[in-house]
């Protein structure tokens, strides 16, 4: 474990790493427009669903008094 936290310390240890992993550099893609698609659609899926259920909850709940 190494200590202290200096912006030239921060900036040595990030080019080592970088410097180790070299090889398995690879350039950032953007998602593919189906990717982000599918994941709005799984988002908004998720977000009905919870308010399904709490509709669900709450109209069991207004019954029961």
């Amino acid at each position: 474990m190494q200590r202290g936290k200096t912006d030239k310390v921060d900036a040595q240890r990030i080019a080592q790493y970088a410097y180790r992993f070299r090889d398995q550099i690879r350039l950032w893609e953007p998602p593919r427009e189906v990717i982000q698609k599918l994941a709005f659609l799984s988002t908004t899926r998720q977000r009905l669903n919870q308010a399904a259920r709490a509709a669900q909850l709450q109209s069991v709940s207004c019954t029961c008094r």
